[in-house]
């Protein structure tokens, strides 16, 4: 039983993982050059520019004469157009866009959905097998899920993913006692503390006006940790009411 267990927990998130790069990359995988959406272009040429000239200003002489001309998603700055928004992404994306090309940039999102079914796996594991499989359909199939991640170059996203596996870093996190040479007591925290700072961090400089709801999240997902085995089975509806509200 123990080997079937261990076999389970290998393959079932595998075999959603390819299911999720199949949904998740059909757009990617098509090689657009143009975008679907103003946002979307604007992010995507933003960190392209950034790669070769390591500033998001662009300049346009026609700016000169018809300030009021730019597109949706840009602004004018004197005779350059600068990007709407915040800058965390296009610049998280220039450096996969200097090392791999802008094609390979945009799996960026794809990828990070998919792995996603890991920690949604492994964070339900004192579920029921049956709430653990419908966590793992409901993700992959979720239809703005699957919208965003075959547009990656919007932020919405991989927002949401990095806030998955920062909750993730935070059930797996144990913060224990020691005690130094002088006998007082100190806390140790594991690293995965670390990651979960490292994450959020990453989640608030692509969207900050994200803060209020990360905060939610991650201080739920903090707190339902604490709980014992016992009552897992009757929280499992508050934990997912919660993220669904978030």
């Amino acid at each position: 039983m123990c080997m079937f267990q261990k076999w389970l927990s290998i393959g079932v998130p595998l075999g959603f993982c390819i299911v999720a790069i199949l949904f998740s990359t059909l757009i990617p995988r098509m090689g657009f050059s143009i975008y679907g959406s103003p946002d979307e272009t604007a992010i995507a040429i933003s960190a392209q520019h950034f790669v070769s000239t390591h500033s998001m200003k662009m300049q346009d002489v026609n700016l000169s004469i018809f300030p009021w001309m730019h597109p949706r998603s840009f602004v004018t700055q004197g005779d350059s157009l600068v990007p709407v928004g915040f800058l965390g992404l296009p610049i998280l994306l220039s450096m996969l866009i200097f090392f791999f090309g802008i094609f390979f940039a945009s799996f960026f999102t794809p990828l990070l959905f998919v792995s996603c079914v890991y920690p949604l796996w492994r964070v339900t594991a004192k579920w029921r097998l049956g709430s653990r499989l419908a966590t793992q359909c409901i993700w992959i199939t979720f239809p703005p899920a699957l919208l965003y991640a075959n547009r990656g170059f919007f932020p919405n996203l991989p927002v949401v993913c990095l806030m998955v596996w920062a909750t993730y870093f935070i059930y797996s996190s144990t913060v224990r006692s020691a005690y130094n040479k002088t006998r007082s007591r100190i806390l140790i925290f594991e690293p995965h503390y670390i990651y979960t700072a490292v994450l959020t961090g990453l989640a608030l400089s692509i969207r900050p006006v994200e803060f209020l709801w990360i905060s939610i999240w991650l201080i739920t997902a903090y707190i339902l940790k604490n709980h014992t085995t016992y009552v897992y089975t009757s929280i499992e509806k508050v934990y997912t009411t919660v993220l669904c509200i978030a």
